[in-house]
This record gives C-alpha cells, structure tokens and sequence, in this order.
C-alpha cells in the first residue's frame, strides 16, 4: 500500500494510485517529503522542524519523492590532534641537575650570612653624635676642662678626653658642657667630673684627687644603685647581659608620648622610645668595652630622662 494522495485544490483524501482528485477532478502530485540536511531523517512536507534532532527546515530542504529510502548521512568523526613529541630524556637531566644545584647553592653558609636580612622592627641606633653649642667660649671652656682629663672608658689606650672621640668622651664632654650651661664655674666642674668619672691627668691629682676611677680611693662615691665601675680590686669590669636590667632601671621612658614611667616597663616603638633606647644599651653591651656606668652616661647623653 502506498501514502494517501491529497488534493492540493479541495483537501479530499484519494487512493495512492489515483492520478486525479475524485470529487474536483483536480491532477494528484505525487507526495514530497523534507529530509533534513544535518542527519538525514524524513520528516513531513509541512514540517518546519527535525523531528529527530530538532533542525530547522525552512532554510533549503531536501526534498524526495519518497519511493527510495533516504541514506543517512554518516556524522564525520573530528579528526584527532596529533600527540604531542615525547619529552626528550636528556632535557629531563638538564632540569634535575640546574635544580639539584640551585638547592645546593642556597644551602651554602657564605649566601645565608650574606642575605640574612633584619627584623622590620629591628632598631638600628646611630653612633652619639655631640652637641655642641654655637658659643665659641663655650665650646673652649668645655675643651679646657676636658684636656685635665684621660677618657674614662679604658679603651682608647688613655687618650685625652679633650681629643679622644668614642662615645664615653663625646658622653663626658656633654656632662660638662651641660654644667657650665648651668652657671657652674670651671673649678666646680673640674671636681665634678674627677668625682664622677675620675681619670685625672696625674699633674693635677695632687689639688683634685686620684678620683673616681683610681683604685687608691679610700671612700668611694654612691653610684647608681645596681652599677659600678670597679670591682674589689679596682679592675675596670665591662658590662654583660646580667648588667641590662640594671642599665634600664636607670630611665624613664624617652619617647614622650606613651606616658610610661619606667623604660623597663615600656615596649613602644615611638621615635626614640623604648625599643630603640633599649635595643642601643644592648649593642654597647655587646660591645665588651664600657662599664655599665659608661653605658648610662652615653645613654643619658643621647636620650636623656635618666631617674636614678
């Protein structure tokens, strides 16, 4: 049995070998279908869609008389992209060997040394740098002075404290100049210092004394509680790490702005405050070469607020 032929004049319905229409008389085309150009499946001649996968077929059918059997179109495979060259294994062992050495070379001690870099907050404190004053006489007076005097720190080989420019004589020479800025003569000044850090050139022990640093003193002068310069045998004794503690208890904080009394209750990281006052006491210590006295004094020198 064939497809029932419809009249394209009236719509009525005639047998499939029919050639006209029964009721118009009207010449029967024989029946078309629309094969769809993506995969090939029949649909109806009216149809404006795939039934099988849904393409659109009002742009260009395919129309056949649908006598012979459609042939499906066969969907191409993608063509497969060609794999990719094998690594080469002489490239392998360039790679491992430039890595093996790499790690050998950040392992060497040279380069850790070389490259070990500070902590952010870590202080670095500049060397005290002396104050002086735009007073021409002044300036000579506090020269005067000084040039009675070797520096007291036993480690410039007794050089004058007038000429020697380490920190204890730069420290020695602003204690003196900050009492001649306080109205005090010379002669006042001249036992002050000789009490305070002794070190008398031996001209002029005989009108001041042997002072402070000579081991012949019969009565020494109070120090600050906790420090001293000599021992019972009158050696000069260098600061250690057991000194510290000490050393801070001798400051208020010098920041200004936190409002802590003591420095060694402070921990601020202000300009000038208590991690860089504290961070310099530690480097003099290190240092091996001032006695905690000397320490106190280059501290007050630079920073100030000294309480005991």
């Amino acid at each position: 049995m064939g497809t029932i032929k419809t009249c394209s004049n009236c719509g009525t319905e005639n047998d499939p070998q029919a050639k006209f229409c029964k009721k118009c008389g009207n010449k029967l085309l024989q029946a078309q279908a629309l094969y769809c150009t993506a995969c090939g499946t029949e649909n109806a001649k009216d149809a404006r869609f795939c039934m099988n996968c849904g393409e659109a077929l009002g742009e260009n059918p395919v129309q056949r008389k649908k006598s012979g059997s459609p042939k499906k179109k066969r969907p191409q495979s993608a063509k497969k992209a060609p794999p990719p060259p094998p690594v080469s294994m002489k490239v392998l062992k360039i790679g491992a060997l430039l890595f093996v050495l790499l790690i050998v070379y950040m392992l060497l001690p040279e380069r850790k040394q070389a490259y070990t870099v500070p902590p952010q907050n870590a202080v670095q404190p500049l060397a005290l740098i002396e104050q002086k004053s735009n007073d021409p006489r002044l300036e000579a007076a506090v020269l005067e002075i000084a040039s009675r005097f070797i520096c007291s720190c036993g480690t410039c080989g007794e050089q004058p404290l007038n000429t020697c420019t380490c920190e204890v004589a730069v420290a020695e020479r602003q204690f003196i100049r900050a009492g001649l800025q306080a109205q005090k003569d010379e002669e006042t000044m001249i036992r002050l210092v000789n009490e305070k850090y002794g070190w008398i050139k031996p001209e002029y022990q005989e009108k001041y004394g042997a002072g402070k640093s000579r081991p012949l003193l019969e009565k020494r002068l109070p120090a600050t509680p906790g420090l001293s310069i000599l021992d019972d045998n009158g050696t000069v004794v260098p600061a250690t790490a057991a000194d510290r503690l000490a050393i801070i208890s001798s400051f208020a904080c010098t920041c200004g702005q936190c409002g802590i009394d003591e420095l060694k209750d402070c921990n601020c990281n202000h300009p000038g405050g208590a991690q860089e006052v504290k961070a310099f006491i530690d480097r003099k210590i290190s240092e091996g070469k001032y006695t905690r006295e000397n320490i106190v004094d280059i501290v007050d020198a630079r920073y100030g607020n000294r309480i005991r």
